[in-house]
């Protein structure tokens, strides 16, 4: 390599250092904004229980694909709602949370066969019954 390049890849590198430094710092404040409502380990074990029911519906890998995607995404949504920045009533929080969940249901009921949705309202049930708990709401 030639020494342009040498500094090239070295400014590229110091670079990304620093946006990750700045990215983890950004991160960092907004854990602290963010209420955890479950441990690390729920959390984990709530992933693991959701995977194994979302096996049991039989999709397709390319229905399973947009499905994950759909419920990721309102998911986050959802997890973000109780953020000490938005400062939201609680009424507030009740309205949104179900909003997001009749879009997502809207969502996943054009992939999903009349069974599958079925066995997804069940399991989304079980989890936001758990969620509202910690949140105070249920």
């Amino acid at each position: 390599m030639n020494t342009i390049k040498i500094k090239t890849v070295f400014a590229i590198i110091v670079l990304s250092f620093g946006t990750f430094s700045v990215m983890a710092q950004s991160q960092s404040q907004k854990n602290e904004e963010r209420i955890q409502i479950y441990t690390s380990e729920e959390r984990d074990n709530l992933q693991l229980w959701f995977h194994d029911q979302t096996d049991q519906m039989n999709l397709t890998e390319e229905a399973k694909e947009q499905y994950l995607s759909i419920i990721l995404h309102y998911t986050g949504k959802i997890m973000r709602l109780d953020d000490k920045d938005k400062g939201l009533t609680k009424e507030e929080f009740v309205e949104k949370l179900e909003e997001y969940i009749g879009k997502q249901n809207n969502k996943v009921k054009g992939i999903l066969t009349a069974e599958q949705y079925a066995i997804h309202l069940k399991n989304y049930g079980i989890l936001m019954r758990s969620a509202s708990k910690r949140w105070g709401i249920g």
